[in-house]
């Protein structure tokens, strides 16, 4: 048996000669104290009302309690209804931008998603690319930097912004931080793209250069 923090993120090596049906018992134990807490941007009031409210008790610095609260704001269900006092406790879009600005890689992979689906609005595209270019100032795939966007005004950050052109850049962040998902997915996109581009006259340079990457 293993015990364990909820904020430990881990995977289990089975052996390939136990790599049979088998079943998993997860218990977890909820401490109702909140004398401890040390979230900042939450009452009391509001993690007496949340029944995960171990996963409240995050700090600004704590990357890893970021994600792991977005991914149970977003993807949370109780029989109850019980989820939604969680989702609206917190901004799981805010959460995975301040995860994934510290290098997360799970979070990166998350935002790369969301973008990839164009989910976040302007204000979100202006912080991500921010922290992507102090993460790696040399990745091959960031887009053009804001206001060399042809509809998008460089004096005061108005525009529509392509959340998709982030998507691969924040794949790559993530890739290089070891994330399987990321890869894989930078690796699809890239293929897409060599298989759908436009015929011109460096078109052929292009996609050599995509499948390189």
């Amino acid at each position: 048996g293993v015990v364990h923090s909820y904020d430990v993120l881990h995977g289990v090596d089975v052996d390939p000669r136990l790599n049979t049906s088998r079943t998993s018992l997860v218990v977890w134990f909820i401490d109702h104290d909140n004398k401890n807490n040390n979230m900042e941007t939450e009452t009391t009031e509001d993690i007496v009302e949340v029944n995960q409210s171990w996963l409240l008790h995050t700090g600004p610095g704590d990357d890893i309690g970021q994600f792991i609260l977005a991914l149970a704001s977003e993807s949370g269900f109780e029989s109850d209804g019980g989820e939604m006092k969680l989702k609206n406790a917190c901004d799981q879009f805010d959460l995975n931008v301040s995860s994934g600005s510290k290098g997360n890689a799970f979070a990166l992979t998350r935002l790369g998603q969301l973008c990839d689906d164009d989910m976040l609005s302007n204000d979100y595209y202006l912080r991500i690319d921010s922290f992507l270019r102090k993460l790696n100032p040399h990745n091959p795939f960031l887009p053009k930097k804001i206001g060399e966007h042809g509809n998008a005004n460089i004096s005061n950050g108005e525009g529509t912004f392509e959340c998709k052109k982030l998507a691969k850049a924040l794949w790559y962040d993530a890739s290089m931080r070891g994330n399987r998902i990321s890869q894989v997915s930078l690796a699809d996109e890239l293929m897409l793209e060599y298989m759908t581009a436009a015929s011109s006259d460096d078109a052929p340079y292009c996609r050599v250069d995509m499948l390189l990457m």
